[in-house]
């Protein structure tokens, strides 16, 4: 629904609760560019 919101207007809203999403581990190889005690650089396939 679009409608313009004027002063003196009244919103109610509510928020939808989020579903947990639980990831499984994949035992994937990681091509590691760089690597120092501040920044980590991976080199990962397109789509991962």
């Amino acid at each position: 629904v679009s409608q313009v919101i004027r002063k003196g207007d009244w919103l109610d809203c509510s928020v939808a609760e989020l579903e947990l999403l639980r990831a499984k581990p994949e035992n994937i190889p990681i091509n590691i560019v760089y690597e120092d005690a501040h920044v980590l650089v991976v080199n990962k396939p397109p789509h991962m």
